[in-house]
Parts: structure tokens; C-alpha cells; sequence
């Protein structure tokens, strides 16, 4: 009798350590996983089947997800590993946690959003966890309606709240609407939007701007914003967003971020120089703020800080002030701008030009070059200069 009961432990423990690409069905008599193991195993799984995830496209990162095609598209999107095209995608939603049944519902896309065609590879990645969804899916990720777990979620206290992680290319700007609030991100930053409740925007590292009802936040670092959330299905903004607070970054586990910066395997020469001075920083860099400000609203143009800029020469562009352009993006110091950062600006400059728009004006006519000549050479006897008389007959004949 010891050896059956010996193999069906066995069995138990091999069953446990199998956890990479499907998270384990309970069975009765065996003992639930904890929630730190369901989201360990969970990241794990997600890693593993989705890092050549390519552009435009959604994976199945860990169980339990549903998707909803675009119109009569076929989808077999049912296991990790599995992929679809973003065209056909309509929307994409996850489960929230589970330790009776030990499912965490996982997603990753990657969409080009607003991302030029020459800038080749570059995506934005979206990670999609917990009691989370998206629907209005497109490449453009232009018009998209976040949700997530209510404000009486249940879950486990090991366990990240449901949420959005997102993350944009080093050095390239990228916008993208989220539930009628424009966000401009050259960062990674977490989201949750409830239902009649308010959306959060985070910034896990880098900078933002957010724009709602005709007011915008920049938010850095360790901050975030607060939208509320209302109209007919309860998810749109309705109004500006606060003033920046604290963020917790307790709120994002390392482990969920090794997802995020996982790329697709893509083949690269060897490097053979180290990085030069010049070259983009791996990391980005909080710009600081000034509290209480409140960005220009009359200036609704943007300009994306290029490698190289100062705002000293982006404001000879607009042919304004540098102390005016640095109060009308809320900028602490002049001195301290990043590429990718979105700035405010007076209007929008034609493509392909070079220097600040100066007003046409007239060619003025050169004035008539005169040929010097020899002057006339004196005798030694001057010649008498007549002397005006009495009579107007002589005045008119005097040389």
C-alpha cells in the first residue's frame, strides 16, 4: 500500500513544477496553489509563449481569456501560444484570479499605434491582466475603451490588482485614446478604468501628458491622475483630469515588467563600438514640474523633443520666449528636456522646414553706384565769383 501512495505524491510534485505554458486544474483531493504561485506561474507562462509576439498582433499569455472577432473573422484563440492579427480582433478580455481554480487570464498585444513606418520594429506593447478588457481594437489603438475590475474586486493580497501595463519604444512618442482621454507616452505607464467609477493613469518610469475635457496633466514618475468616469456605458471620461498625485509603484511586481520588455527575436548585426554620446539612453528620465501649474490651453499644437534640442532652440522655431514656452508645459527647468518629451507650442510648423518662420518682406533696390571723376584743377589766379545785384535781369544770367 506504501508505493501507490508514494508515485501519486510523486506525481503531485512533477505536477507542480509543470507550470510554464498551462496553469494546473485542481483536482479533489489535492491541495490549491496559493495566489504568489498562480501569478508566478502565470508570468511565467505568458513570457514564454508570447516573446516573438510580432506587430499588430494579440497573444494568449495564460488562462482564462475571451476574444470577439471583427465581424465573420475566424479566431482559434484558445490556448497559450496562440496569436491573432489585430484587424481581426474587435475585443480582447481576461479573467481575474481564481485559487480554486488556479487561472489568472494574461494577454499581450502589440500594436503600431501612431508609430511612423520608417521607425522599423517599434510597437506599442500592452500587457492585460486580471479582471481587465479592451475593445475597440485596431493597429491605430486609436479609439479604445478600457475596463477593469470594480472597486469591490475580489482577489488575493499576492496577487497585482486587475490592470493595463503599457510601454512605448525608447526615444519615440506615441498617443493613443483611451476611453475619450488622450494620452501622449514616451514611458511605461498602468492603467485601471471602472465602470462609473475613474480612470488612473500612472507613470511606472518616463513622462505624460494626459488630456480630458479640454484640460491636460503632465505626470511623471511615481505620479498619477484620476478621471471620472460616466455616459451611457459608464467608461467614457466626463471630466478633466486632477491635479498629479502619488502613485504606488508597489502596484506593478518586477515580474509582470520582464513581460512588457521582452521584444520579438529579430536579427541584428553584431555591435562592434560602444554607444556614442549622442545615442538615445536605455532609460528615461523623470522631468520635473512645477506644482500647481496648469498647461497653456491656448497653445494646442505639439512638439516632440528630437535628439539634440534645447528649449532654447525650439523656442527660436515658435519665435517665442524660452520662460514662455517652460510655463506653458509647466517645466521646472529649462535645462532639463528629454527626447520624445511632447511640448506645447503656439501652432503647428509645415514639415521639412529648418529655423524659426520669419514674414516675407520686400527686396529692397539697391542704391545707384556713381563713377568718380577727376575733379577740375585750380589756376593759380581763381576764377571771380560774381556778386548778385539790384537787378533781377542779372541775378538770372549769373553763372
Amino acid at each position: 500500500m506504501v508505493k501507490p501512495i508514494l508515485l501519486i505524491l510523486i506525481g503531485i510534485l512533477i505536477a507542480g513544477c509543470n507550470l510554464v505554458t498551462e496553469p494546473p486544474t485542481p483536482t479533489p483531493g489535492t491541495q490549491t496553489m496559493s495566489c504568489e504561485e498562480i501569478v508566478s506561474a502565470a508570468i511565467e507562462s505568458t513570457d514564454a509563449a508570447c516573446s516573438s509576439l510580432g506587430t499588430n498582433q494579440a497573444c494568449y499569455g495564460n488562462t482564462l481569456l475571451e476574444v470577439e472577432p471583427q465581424g465573420e473573422a475566424a479566431l482559434e484563440f484558445n490556448s497559450p501560444g496562440d496569436t491573432a492579427d489585430l484587424l481581426s480582433v474587435r475585443r480582447l478580455s481576461a479573467s481575474a484570479i481564481n485559487q480554486t481554480s488556479g487561472v489568472w487570464g494574461v494577454a499581450v498585444v502589440r500594436a503600431q499605434a501612431n508609430i511612423p513606418n520608417t521607425v522599423a520594429g517599434q510597437n506599442v506593447t500592452f500587457l492585460l491582466f486580471g479582471e481587465t478588457a479592451l475593445d475597440g481594437i485596431t493597429p491605430e489603438m486609436n479609439t479604445v475603451v478600457l475596463s477593469t475590475g470594480g472597486i469591490g474586486e475580489v482577489g488575493c493580497a499576492d496577487a497585482p490588482p486587475s490592470a493595463l501595463l503599457m510601454q512605448s519604444p525608447d526615444g519615440v512618442p506615441v498617443t493613443i485614446n483611451f476611453n475619450g482621454a488622450e494620452i501622449t507616452l514616451g514611458s511605461t505607464l498602468y492603467l485601471t478604468a471602472v465602470q462609473n467609477g475613474e480612470m488612473t493613469i500612472g507613470v511606472v518610469e518616463g513622462s505624460a501628458t494626459v488630456t480630458a475635457s479640454g484640460t491636460s496633466r503632465t505626470v511623471t514618475t511615481g505620479t498619477q491622475v484620476r478621471i471620472p468616469l460616466g455616459t451611457d456605458d459608464g467608461l467614457h471620461v466626463i471630466a478633466p483630469p486632477s491635479e498629479p498625485e502619488p502613485f504606488s509603484l508597489n502596484l506593478v511586481g518586477r515580474a509582470l515588467l520582464t513581460v512588457l520588455e521582452t521584444t520579438p527575436a529579430t536579427p541584428s548585426a553584431p555591435q562592434t563600438a560602444a554607444p556614442t554620446a549622442t545615442s538615445i539612453p536605455p532609460t528615461r528620465q523623470a522631468i520635473p514640474t512645477q506644482a500647481g501649474c496648469v498647461l497653456r490651453s491656448d497653445w494646442t499644437a505639439t512638439y516632440i523633443v528630437q535628439q539634440g534640442d534645447t528649449l532654447s532652440t525650439i523656442a527660436r522655431l515658435y519665435n517665442v520666449t524660452v520662460a514662455q514656452i517652460q510655463q506653458a508645459n509647466c517645466l521646472a527647468d529649462p535645462n532639463n528636456i528629454i527626447v520624445g518629451l511632447p511640448l506645447r507650442v503656439p501652432f503647428v510648423r509645415p514639415a521639412n522646414t529648418v529655423g524659426p518662420t520669419l514674414t516675407p518682406t520686400s527686396t529692397p533696390t539697391p542704391p545707384p553706384t556713381f563713377t568718380p571723376t577727376t575733379p577740375p584743377k585750380f589756376t593759380d589766379t581763381p576764377r571771380p565769383i560774381p556778386l548778385p545785384t539790384d537787378t533781377p535781369e542779372q541775378l538770372s544770367l549769373t553763372g
